[in-house]
């Protein structure tokens, strides 16, 4: 059922259906589809879109990400996403700093990604975001 959901968003977005996955040690999802290879198989104008869409939706969860890390230089945003006791101000914007860092770092953001790795944490971020997005239609 959540599989077919979560195929049904993809289309709706008009991105490529990831045919196989599976789990790494760190629980992200390995795709084993040629990109490539299946917007070759698509018209030019269709692939061209899916990949507008697929860096569309790319720049849209890394806004909401970013939103999320920057709501915690507050205290009331550490407050909600950690202890009671707040740490003074510099220390929450030094932190988010260095989360907002290694998080650009990973997807590559900014740049076209230089390797197989952040391409494919891409993906995983469009997966994940995808799949929260089907299990709140189920609610």
């Amino acid at each position: 059922m959540n599989k077919i959901l979560i195929q049904n968003i993809y289309l709706e977005l008009g991105l490529i259906v990831p045919k196989a996955t599976q789990f790494n040690k760190r629980s992200f999802f390995l795709f084993h589809v040629d990109v490539k290879q299946e917007l070759n198989k698509l018209d030019p104008k269709e692939a061209r879109t899916a990949k507008r869409k697929f860096r569309k939706l790319i720049r849209k969860i890394h806004r909401q990400n970013i939103a999320k890390l920057n709501k915690q230089k507050t205290r009331s945003g550490y407050i909600e996403n950690s202890c009671k006791n707040c740490p003074p101000r510099s220390f929450r914007e030094f932190k988010v700093k260095n989360a907002i860092l290694l998080y650009d770092e990973m997807l590559g953001y900014g740049i076209p990604a230089k390797n197989a790795k952040q391409s494919d944490n891409r993906k995983t971020i469009i997966h994940n975001w995808i799949k929260a997005q089907a299990l709140g239609t189920i609610e």
